[in-house]
């Protein structure tokens, strides 16, 4: 591959580190190589990222149904409460009835 174009640029002491550490036999390789990896690397990465991210925001909204249906059981349930209470107090009321009937004797 020729390499026609001649640059000189400075960088960090993080992006140093960066690019000592990639592959390559010299520092014009590791360059190269840096940016052709993240070239061809970055679309797989940007594609896996958006189905993630589809993928959370589908998972939210089931979790934000699941809660919704939670809290409907739970009010279900103390509406059942209230209600066997005064069940409960309508049983009272023939003996409180008969009671009443008894001492009108």
């Amino acid at each position: 591959m020729s390499k026609n174009n001649i640059r000189s640029f400075r960088y960090s002491d993080e992006v140093a580190k960066i690019l000592e550490s990639f592959n390559g036999n010299s520092l014009n390789e590791k360059f190269e190589n840096l940016v052709l990896y993240c070239f061809k690397v970055l679309p797989d990465c940007e594609k896996r990222k958006k189905k993630l991210d589809e993928e959370i925001s589908e998972r939210l909204g089931k979790i934000s149904d699941m809660d919704r249906y939670c809290r409907d059981i739970e009010t279900m349930i103390r509406d059942l409460e209230k209600l066997k209470d005064e069940i409960g107090n309508l049983s009272k009321a023939p003996a409180f009835i008969m009671e009443r009937l008894g001492k009108k004797k």
